[in-house]
């Protein structure tokens, strides 16, 4: 069977985009658009201490009236879940999925190294169950069941 990757195997599809909690909704927004992403990270003193998502823009500032010059620390998600690199990537998927995140951060000690989106786990996640049932398929076709009688 192909060894399941992990969360930092599938790192490098979007890239990491830093901003300090001073900054305003329309510079992240800004960036979110130059970099083509959905999300930015919010760290002070080198730690992650948030994620602005384009649905927090949604909800916390778009529809509730707030005006795009607030400030990061004021409508981002405080003190998101950091995934370990080395957490497989279907015991990524359980945790996303259990709390509604569209984005994982991968990192540990309050420090995010990366961001996967949940569809790119959960194809990667699939791509390896159907790698698992084709090679279940080929062992029972060709092995246990063949013409030639069970395996020894």
């Amino acid at each position: 069977m192909i060894p399941e990757k992990t969360m930092l195997d599938l790192l490098g599809g979007d890239p990491l985009v830093r901003m300090p909690p001073h900054a305003t909704v329309t510079e992240a927004s800004r960036e979110m658009l130059r970099h083509h992403i959905g999300a930015v990270v919010i760290e002070e003193n080198d730690q992650t201490i948030g994620i602005l998502t384009e649905r927090d823009i949604n909800y916390r500032v778009v529809a509730s009236g707030r005006d795009t010059t607030a400030l990061l620390r004021d409508v981002m998600t405080p003190d998101p879940t950091l995934i370990p690199p080395n957490t497989k990537a279907s015991d990524a998927l359980r945790q996303v999925v259990h709390h509604r995140y569209r984005y994982a951060l991968v990192g540990q000690d309050r420090k995010a190294i990366g961001i996967v989106l949940i569809s790119r786990i959960f194809a990667e996640v699939t791509k390896n169950l159907d790698n698992n049932v084709d090679e279940i398929d080929a062992f029972i076709r060709d092995g246990v069941f063949s013409d030639r009688g069970p395996l020894h």
